[in-house]
């Protein structure tokens, strides 16, 4: 298991579903959690984690702003947005940024498996 992402995700109970759905499954990669933006920030490193997963809306800040710090330590960079639902102008902005894709939060299993086929 070499492949290691960085999820920034503010919802507790999606974090532990996540969790528990990775112990239960046969992925491939392992995932490590930041609960804010900022947090995300601050723990990602382009040397340990092999793509970043953003939650679109957290607290403290939304994930396009989270992508630009970190495409200015790493660029380019795999990004995958996460929300329960996209406006033209989220995908509009995804774009911009190369975002490699834009997941919408459905079935946590399925939304692994997306994830690393992405990988």
């Amino acid at each position: 298991m070499d492949k290691c992402i960085l999820y920034v995700e503010d919802d507790e109970l999606q974090v532990e579903l996540t969790k528990s759905c990775m112990k239960r499954g046969s992925y491939d990669f392992n995932v490590e959690f930041a609960g804010t933006g900022q947090e995300g920030i601050a723990a990602f490193n382009p040397k340990r984690h092999d793509m970043v997963v953003i939650d679109y809306n957290l607290p403290d800040m939304e994930a396009p702003d989270i992508a630009k710090s970190v495409l200015l330590k790493c660029d380019p960079f795999p990004i995958v947005f996460m929300s329960g639902a996209y406006l033209d102008a989220h995908l509009t902005v995804a774009q911009s940024l190369n975002v490699k894709a834009c997941i919408t939060k459905d079935d946590i299993r399925e939304n692994l498996n997306q994830i690393a086929a992405l990988l």
